[in-house]
């Protein structure tokens, strides 16, 4: 992982909502098997998105310094069904901000910092499908999820539209009579093929979320 994702990471959403999830297990929920079929679900997470990527030049001009992409807010909305035994689907919308910074440099002592300026953000928007197990013992239950989708990036009226791969891994507990805390680890490997303005061909983007689902009877 690189040291832009290492360095804006931070999992806030995740702090909060733990608490949730320690409560949430001792519901009223039954403790089934990881291994049966769950009724379809609904829901949603927050957390972050934080991409390495490089903007093509002229996009944002560095001056005497340089240009980085940052991690930001990202929002999921998804709909769970469990076909047959351990087999998941997901079908699954995002949206993400992603922070772009201009960082100023004085060559009169030593290029050091002397400002860090926001030149906006790139918005991030996902739209797509996983498939995978759901594994462990109830009444926490994991899930390994590959699959794909359709991604759109768009920075000053400049976007672009590309697919992209997506591995998840998360686990999930129950919250109330009919409700489930989910959380998840995202890797998606987006083929941007060096369209402006983006600089790279595949742009990697992990994510840490948690979120709630409502499961249907």
């Amino acid at each position: 992982m690189s040291d832009s994702i290492r360095r804006h990471f931070n999992p806030v959403a995740i702090a909060f909502l733990l608490p949730l999830a320690a409560a949430g297990a001792a519901a009223a929920q039954p403790i089934a098997s990881c291994q049966d079929p769950v009724p379809p679900s609904i829901g949603f997470a927050l957390g972050k998105s934080a991409p390495s990527l490089g903007l093509d030049r002229g996009v944002v001009d560095p001056g005497t310094g340089s240009v980085q992409v940052y991690g930001g807010p990202q929002f999921i909305g998804r709909a769970d069904v469990s076909p047959a035994g351990i087999f998941r689907v997901r079908l699954e919308a995002s949206t993400a901000q992603w922070a772009v910074q201009r960082k100023i440099y004085d060559p009169n002592a030593g290029y050091q910092e002397v400002a860090d300026i926001s030149e906006g953000h790139i918005a991030a928007r996902f739209v797509g499908a996983t498939a995978g197990l759901r594994l462990g013992r109830g009444p926490v239950c994991a899930h390994i999820l590959a699959g794909g989708g359709v991604h759109k990036l768009n920075y000053r009226g400049a976007g672009l539209t590309a697919p992209g791969f997506m591995i998840v891994a998360g686990v999930e507990l129950p919250a109330g009579s009919r409700g489930v805390v989910q959380i998840d680890v995202q890797l998606q490997l987006i083929q941007t093929n060096s369209r402006y303005p983006i600089s790279g061909s595949t742009v990697p983007a992990a994510s840490l979320t948690a979120g709630w689902a409502f499961r249907f009877r």
